[in-house]
């Protein structure tokens, strides 16, 4: 839902509620049921990033250029300009309620990993009709050696153009945005300098 887009500006803050859970009880009739307290809490996002690119271009150089130079880089910076949208929503991650254990990843796995996913999204009551998985190259490429080595259709697809669409139910797309972690083992304890 994104109708709150054209009304959004630099500074506002969007509010949406979360209702509380609610329950189902047994009823006799003509007996008395309980009332459910029902309340809500504000999730709320503030709207306060604004990025800018821009280059100047001399115009005699771009008539004397035998590229469309003002294009080329408009696209460069556009793609930079994206990269940067994709990166701050995609650190939000950090805020999720819930997160898969830890495994590492390979064509024999991947099945049961997404069908974990959407498992783990089912018991939290998830609607899983439109659910999307921003997933890196890395497991891009897993998906493909998965779906080209299987012999049907689909692997044939995978084969000629790449994995793109639909996995398990999950609308992938690829980012090298996505937050990681790592470990940094040091064989000795550093001193300053």
């Amino acid at each position: 839902d994104q109708s709150f887009k054209s009304t959004m500006s630099n500074g506002d803050t969007l509010n949406r509620p979360k209702r509380s859970s609610v329950s189902v009880q047994q009823h006799t009739r003509g007996g008395e049921i309980s009332i459910d307290t029902v309340s809500s809490t504000q999730e709320s996002m503030t709207i306060n990033g604004e990025f800018a690119t821009g280059f100047y271009l001399d115009k005699f150089d771009d008539i004397q250029s035998a590229y469309n130079e003002a294009m080329a880089y408009g696209k460069d910076y556009g793609e930079k300009m994206a990269a940067q949208m994709d990166a701050d929503t995609l650190a939000e991650v950090v805020n999720a309620e819930t997160e898969l254990s830890s495994v590492t990843l390979s064509v024999s796995n991947v099945l049961a990993y997404f069908a974990n996913a959407k498992k783990a999204l089912k018991r939290l009551d998830v609607n899983t009709t439109d659910l999307v998985a921003v997933i890196s190259p890395d497991v891009e490429q897993i998906l493909t050696e998965y779906g080209a080595a299987r012999d049907t259709s689909m692997g044939d697809d995978m084969v000629r153009k790449g994995y793109y669409g639909k996995f398990n139910g999950f609308a992938c797309y690829v980012s090298n945005n996505l937050t990681a972690t790592a470990t940094l083992g040091l064989a000795t304890y550093p001193t300053k300098g």
